[in-house]
């Protein structure tokens, strides 16, 4: 009999052992962003349609071309707002799994660099001169920030893929913007691309090492 209580008492034991060790595994799963094969292959896919944009125009461009390129430059930067919210709705790391995560960007050199200040309001006037050039290009409202093109988002994203999406969305926005109000010259494709294109590696890398946890 008293075997017979001992074992029980013995097998609910271990059910509850077994029980904590399952939650304490679910917090620790929550302690990152899960990794999300959805994700990283829409940002490896739409990377290969930047960089096909990018090889259209690296002989520069002229205004009066604009229309044959508006709807390519609308897909794609859709396509990283997009991923951008999909990347920043998952869990925020706590401040032990950040600078881990911080340390392996930097050691990859794939740790996406916030804009100060001075450099947010550069780039605020120039995406607003250009927007108002391309709509009184399109004869477009000026005035309705609906009618022509915007930035979207201001940078500011606690997970590091999402930041680098948003930042390539911003980047490529300005590119739109100048090529629809004055054309392009192969200098400003070259470095807009570059600057891309280390967006990109930075979502890259930031999703693949979630993928190696």
């Amino acid at each position: 009999m008293k075997a017979r209580r001992f074992a029980r008492r013995l097998c609910r034991t271990s059910f509850a052992i077994v029980a904590i060790a399952l939650c304490c595994a679910a917090c620790t799963m929550q302690l990152a962003p899960s990794y999300s094969a959805s994700l990283a292959n829409g940002i490896h896919d739409v990377n290969a349609d930047i960089m096909s944009l990018y090889s259209t125009m690296g002989m520069g461009t002229t205004a009066g071309s604009f229309a044959s390129r508006a709807d390519r430059y609308d897909e794609i930067i859709g396509k990283l707002d997009a991923l951008t919210l999909q990347s920043q709705s998952r869990p925020i790391p706590n401040d032990d799994v950040t600078q881990k995560i911080e340390a392996y960007l930097k050691a990859h050199n794939a740790m996406p660099t916030k804009l100060t200040q001075e450099q947010e309001q550069l780039q605020q006037s120039i995406q607003a001169r250009m927007a108002q050039r391309c709509a009184l290009k399109l004869k477009l409202d000026a005035t309705d920030p609906q009618s022509f093109p915007t930035i979207a988002g201001n940078g500011d994203d606690a997970i590091p893929s999402a930041m680098a999406l948003r930042l390539s969305s911003r980047t490529l926005t300005l590119l739109r913007n100048k090529d629809c109000a004055e054309g392009l010259h192969a200098n400003d494709v070259q470095v807009n691309k570059g600057q891309v294109e280390h967006f990109m590696y930075e979502a890259m890398t930031y999703e693949d090492m979630l993928n190696r946890q």
